[in-house]
């Protein structure tokens, strides 16, 4: 079993210490910037102490550090590589156009159906999108698993 270091730290900053093409692979679930605003409306508490919750372990993830998150990411990445980036569909269209830019192809947004449905008022959410991006070319070695997970 390989050994484990758990790190509390700005994604970005720690991104910063790794080696160039030195990743095989990047799973990321940013607390992204759209879910504050749900909050401050009143449909999840997820990101505030309240009694449904008492997370304090992270800030929120704004919009406008994608650039840096992206190029970090890219950066570390392996040539031929896979990123995948969980959002809601309102940072989906934000961080698309931004992965690109930093070089990533983008295939298309995987759905994970969570099976029941989230909190807030209208058409309460019970999925979210991983973006599915590529650095260089590499095949996927199962082609039968479908695009709603």
């Amino acid at each position: 079993m390989a050994d484990v270091d758990l790190t509390r730290s700005d994604a970005v900053a720690w991104l910063r210490t790794l080696r160039g093409e030195s990743v095989d692979l990047v799973i990321t679930d940013p607390p992204y910037e759209s879910l504050e605003k749900h909050r401050a409306i009143g449909t999840t508490t997820r990101l505030k102490v309240s009694k449904a919750s008492s997370n304090q372990w992270f800030s929120i993830f704004p919009n406008d550090r994608f650039p840096e998150l992206f190029a970090e990411t890219y950066r570390v990445l392996k040539p031929n590589t896979h990123f995948y980036l969980f959002c809601d569909p309102e940072t989906a269209f934000i961080a698309k156009p931004l992965a690109e830019t930093a070089g990533f192809r983008f295939w298309k947004p995987l759905v994970w159906d969570k099976k029941s449905i989230g909190m807030g008022y209208h058409y309460r959410c019970q999925y979210e999108f991983v973006l599915f991006f590529e650095k260089g070319k590499r095949r996927l070695r199962d082609l039968s698993i479908p695009d709603v997970i």
